[in-house]
């Protein structure tokens, strides 16, 4: 399958998640790196899903709030020329900060959306605001489950070594 982008471009998608199923672009099998990260991101739409449809929940609220400052952020950087309105760079971080459900699985997922977010700059850094509400959405998952997830346990301490990584590449 393919999509049009904002510039009559054709482009092919990668992943789509639809009614529980990853759906994969067959080109990708060839590239088990890549498959294995498109799935990732197609996956977590659908467990998130449910969380971000509340628009009452702090992650809704705070991812709302994130993607709006990210989206203000980009347009400057293109105005200014600091990021080329024409890259993949551009087209990608648009398209990340189209809606809260691809906001937060490119945040997870893609590096350029990470290193961007890593470096906007606000009273609380976007990755801790990001690490805030992902805490969040655990403790709100583990609530559903009926745990009481504290803030000094050893789940807490393995999602935070799973999302290390992610604030510490360059």
């Amino acid at each position: 399958k393919t999509t049009i982008d904002g510039k009559g471009n054709e482009i092919k998608i990668r992943g789509a998640y639809t009614n529980g199923t990853v759906k994969l672009n067959s080109s990708l099998l060839s590239k088990p790196e890549t498959a294995e990260g498109v799935i990732l991101h197609e996956f977590l739409h659908g467990y998130l899903e449910k969380e971000l449809e509340n628009k009452e929940g702090d992650l809704y609220k705070t991812i709302s709030r994130l993607r709006a400052s990210s989206k203000d952020l980009l347009k400057e950087k293109g105005v200014s020329g600091e990021i080329d309105l024409e890259s993949f760079e551009h087209a990608l971080l648009t398209y990340a900060f189209s809606n809260n459900h691809e906001f937060l699985t490119h945040a997870l997922t893609s590096k350029t959306t990470q290193l961007f977010l890593n470096n906007q700059k606000t009273k609380k850094s976007v990755w801790e605001q990001l690490t805030t509400a992902i805490f969040r959405f655990v403790q709100s998952l583990g609530k559903s489950l009926g745990i009481d997830i504290k803030k000094d346990s050893a789940l807490v301490q393995a999602v935070d070594v799973v999302l290390r990584p992610l604030n510490s590449e360059s």
